[in-house]
Parts: structure tokens; C-alpha cells; sequence
């Protein structure tokens, strides 16, 4: 006998949002069935976890015990992860993008397809030091207290650091660089509300 609880799906049409503890979202359309437990966000789809904003075309994301597990980004992937108080955003994008999660935490991001990525470099003390700039194919990055804590680019490397007091303001972002933290929900509460 097949359980037919499996067959069932909702859908979302039009000013979506989603709230939990660990991760918010918005987006125009939502899909999420119950036999493979993922939730589709399509149309201009938004993800925030902590500090960290990923964009995109779709969005998969897979989820356990009512926690993110792994997303998806399908085409014009960007991540931006804000560096505490400061204007400074750490940033990657690519054609297609992964991010693995551990316990709501963001653990791991792939990203691939003509990567590239702005990383903020700081010294032990936690002064910025330079910005990095590169471009591979694929762009793994490691995070720690969802902070970005080890960067491994693989495939036709191409990078520049440079000593921040030299950068140019208009260096500092990527093509497509939007922060949207106006839009995000802040609690269960505004999801109630529209923006």
C-alpha cells in the first residue's frame, strides 16, 4: 500500500514570503511537495541566512526536520554575505550555485559556471588588508559561524588582490549587486504584511 499523504503539494502565487528562525525568503511563486520535502521559490526568488543573501532565477531548497538542508540556485546565482556593521560585502556569483546548511547554519557554497567572487581579505586582527577579485570556473567556499572561512577556487584561476585604500568604490560590488535587507521578513508577524 502506497501512502497517499506523499501525493500532496501546496502552492504560492504572488508576494510569497517565508519566515523561520534560520532562514527567511521571498519571492512571486512557491511550490513545495510533500514527496520529495523541497521547496521551489521561482521568480525573482530571495534567500536570507544570518548575514548571507543568495539570488537567483529558481531556487531549490531541501529541507529536514522543518530546517534548511541544501539549496539550489538555477541561473544568475549570486551570494553576498555582509561583513558585520561595515559596507562590505563579501560576494559570489556564477550560472548555477549550491549551499549546504548544518542545523540551519550555512556550512558550504559551490558555485559554478564562469565564477567569480569579491572577498574583503583581513589580517588576525580584523582589519581589511585588500580586496580579492578572482574568477575560476568553480568557486568552493567554506564557512564557519556562517562567516567565510576558506576559499578554494579550481579550474583557470584568474585574480588580483588589492590593498583596499586603492580600490575603487566602484570595484567593490559585482555586476548585479543588490542588497535587499529592506525586503526581508523579520519575524513571523511580517510575512502577515507584504512589502
Amino acid at each position: 500500500m502506497t501512502d497517499s499523504t506523499l501525493d500532496k503539494y501546496f502552492e504560492a502565487f504572488h508576494h510569497v514570503q517565508v519566515y523561520s528562525d534560520s532562514l527567511q525568503a521571498k519571492c512571486d511563486s512557491l511550490f513545495y511537495a510533500l514527496s520529495d520535502s523541497t521547496i521551489r521559490l521561482i521568480s525573482r526568488p530571495i534567500v536570507w541566512a544570518n548575514n548571507n543573501q543568495i539570488t537567483g532565477d529558481t531556487i531549490y531548497m531541501y529541507v529536514q526536520n522543518k530546517k534548511p538542508e541544501q539549496l539550489n540556485v538555477f541561473n544568475n546565482a549570486l551570494a553576498i554575505n555582509k561583513i558585520d556593521t561595515t559596507d562590505f560585502y563579501n560576494q559570489i556569483k556564477g550560472s548555477r550555485l549550491n549551499a549546504w546548511f548544518n542545523d540551519g547554519e550555512l556550512i558550504k557554497m559551490r558555485c559554478k559556471g564562469n565564477a567569480e567572487n569579491i572577498y574583503f581579505a583581513m589580517d588576525n586582527d580584523k582589519n581589511f588588508v585588500g580586496v580579492n577579485h578572482s574568477n575560476a570556473q568553480i568557486i568552493e567556499i567554506t564557512f564557519e559561524n556562517s562567516e567565510p572561512a576558506k576559499v578554494i577556487f579550481r579550474n583557470q584561476l584568474k585574480g588580483t588582490l588589492t590593498p583596499i585604500q586603492k580600490t575603487n568604490k566602484t570595484d567593490l560590488k559585482l555586476n548585479g549587486f543588490k542588497w535587499l535587507e529592506n525586503l526581508r521578513p523579520k519575524s513571523k508577524y511580517d510575512i502577515l504584511s507584504p512589502k
